[in-house]
Formats: C-alpha cells, structure tokens, sequence
C-alpha cells in the first residue's frame, strides 16, 4: 500500500496544503489504517482461493505473509517515526505487494484461483 509511503513526506505535503491521509488524519491514524488495510488483504488473500486450494494457497502465500506480519509490528510499535526503520518497512511493502501480485499468477496459472 502506498499509504506508508507519505510517511517521509508528511512535514513537506502539510506545508504544500495536499491532501493525503497522513496529512489529513496525522500518522498515528494513517498507521492504524496501513495495519488494517494489509490484515483485510490477508483475509481477502485467504477468501478468494478456492477451498480445494487453500492449502497451496497458503504455502505459498506464507513468507509473504510472514513479511508483512512484521512489517505491522514494525508499524505498530512506531517505528516510522525512525527514518532508517521507514526506509525498511517502505521496502517491505513493496516486496510484501510484489510478492502478493506473484501469488496471485502462480494460482492462476496452476488454475487454483477462480
């Protein structure tokens, strides 16, 4: 999600009057919506395989998952407020969606996703 990505933006995008929602509800909540928006994303992951497949689903799907567990407690103990530690959790985020997308093609391509 790109949401963590204004972190390191914030002091300059309120200066420039834009309107992002870490502008608009500071970082604290912009937190709390990165963390429940990527926990709705693995439950939706899990939902959207079929049952038949859920256990490949699964497998596969569990470093990504792994990544972005650590990620939210990254996230949930604050540490965005650290500029070296929101440097690695924007990266993860990136690798946690790539990896998601990945997933996806995989299940598709075997058939296992509908």
């Amino acid at each position: 999600m790109i949401l963590i990505n204004e972190f390191p933006d914030h002091i300059g995008d309120t200066a420039a009057g834009k309107r992002n929602l870490t502008v608009r509800f500071g970082k604290n909540a912009a937190a709390l919506i990165y963390v429940s928006v990527n926990v709705l994303s693995w439950v939706f992951f899990v939902v959207s395989v079929k049952s038949g497949a859920l256990s490949d689903a699964i497998l596969y799907y569990a470093p990504i998952f792994l990544i972005g567990l650590a990620v939210n407690m990254m996230v949930i103990a604050r540490k965005y407020r650290d500029r070296k530690k929101l440097e690695i959790i924007c990266g993860l985020t990136i690798v946690t969606n790539l990896g998601t997308s990945l997933i996806y093609c995989l299940l598709i391509s075997q058939g296992k996703l509908t």
